[in-house]
Parts: C-alpha cells; sequence; structure tokens
C-alpha cells in the first residue's frame, strides 16, 4: 500500500471499533450495492473472498446468503473486529500489493472489494491475482471512486480528522477499468454508479460487476 497515513489509521484500535458505526453514519451503502449486482449469479455453498475485508461490512449480505467467507486485509485491528462476528471460514493478514496472494489458484469462486481502491495507485497486482485464484465463471465485485477522462486521477485530500494529515485518493476512468477487466481475461457484466461520503465529502463511485472468462 503506497499511502502510509492511510496503512497507519486503519491500524489503530479506535478506528477498526468505530468503523461500522462511521459506515452507518455516512449511508455507505456499498456492500448493498455489491450484493444486489451479484446475487443472481452466486449459489449458497460457494465461496467468496473479500479483498480488504476489514470489519466484515461488504460480506454480510453474502454470509447471510449461505457463501463461505474468506477475507484478507492489512490491518490486525479491523480483523480482530471482523473475527468477532464469527460468519468467516478464515481470515489472512496480507497486504494486497504484495503478491502472490496466500490461496492456491482456482481456489475461489467469487470475490468482492468494496471501498479499497481508492487507496491504490495501480490496480494491475490485485487484477493479475484475481485472475490466477478465480475459478471459471467466478465473479469480482469491486467499487472504485468514478473520474471523467479530463479529470486527474490523483487527489490529495486533508484529513481534518486526524491531525490534518494528507493522503493521495486515486479515481478511476471507465476506460481504464475496461481495460483492466479485458486484459486479465473477464467480461463487464453490470455496472451501476453512485453516491457516497468519502472524508466528509459527496463523492461519485462505480460499482463494477466483472466475471472470469
Amino acid at each position: 500500500m503506497d499511502n502510509t497515513f492511510v496503512k497507519k489509521t486503519f491500524n489503530l484500535k479506535s478506528h477498526a471499533g468505530n468503523y461500522d458505526l462511521s459506515a452507518k453514519k455516512s449511508n455507505w451503502h456499498a456492500p448493498e450495492i455489491a450484493f444486489g449486482l451479484s446475487y443472481q449469479y452466486i449459489k449458497p455453498g460457494e465461496a467468496i473472498l473479500d479483498l480488504g475485508i476489514g470489519t466484515g461490512l461488504s460480506s454480510v449480505l453474502y454470509h447471510q446468503a449461505g457463501l463461505r467467507i474468506y477475507g484478507i486485509d492489512f490491518s490486525e485491528k479491523m480483523l480482530e473486529v471482523c473475527a468477532g462476528k464469527k460468519m468467516t471460514v478464515d481470515l489472512k493478514q496480507h497486504d494486497l500489493l504484495q503478491a502472490p496472494y496466500p490461496y492456491e489458484s482456482n481456489s475461489i469462486n467469487h470475490a468482492v472489494c468494496s471501498g479499497v481502491f481508492h487507496v491504490f495507485k495501480d490496480l494491475s497486482v490485485i487484477f493479475n491475482e484475481m485472475q490466477r485464484i478465480l475459478q471459471n465463471n467466478g465473479l469480482f465485485v469491486f467499487s472504485v471512486i468514478d473520474c471523467d477522462e479530463n479529470e486527474s486521477r490523483a487527489e490529495i485530500i486533508k484529513s481534518h480528522k486526524f491531525s490534518n494529515e494528507q493522503f493521495t485518493s486515486y479515481r478511476y476512468t471507465y476506460a481504464e477499468i475496461n481495460e483492466l477487466i479485458q486484459s486479465h481475461g473477464f467480461s463487464l457484466r453490470a455496472s451501476v454508479v453512485f453516491e457516497a461520503i468519502h472524508v466528509d465529502r459527496k463523492t461519485k463511485l462505480k460499482m463494477y460487476l466483472a466475471q472470469k472468462d
């Protein structure tokens, strides 16, 4: 991960403990949107890998639908909160920029990632690993901060909540995401634009549903 501030913040016990409440207050609906895009393709008993699982918000509906939840995250504190919910089959502490991930090739049915990609300048490592780990016809549903072709991909944001420290937030155009999807052996099945509060500001995001060919 190339944002030291983000990594430090998400390793705080206080941040992990308050994360679910903060998400609720900010009307974070990405988990419901991800599930809504993918539910017609999933089956009880299948395995889904939650990338940057955090406290498990993106996995709740999949767990309730009968899927087996696997999670990976760099933050020990966030994983501790997630483990306390007792809905996962397996949790692993691992940085998403470090390949290979600790999973066998063609071993997982589906993957979900919400509210994570904005901290990464380059998503190629993640897509490489999803192409390797997911089974054929597996889903990869994920969100990005959306941007138009004429907008800057990188934005310096000051977090007033944490001593006015700055971090870089990355945005992705449709063309960039579509290129990543196609070049890694996936097909785009659906996408939807939605809004959410990102560091105290309303932000346009996009949820994508891709399927491994």
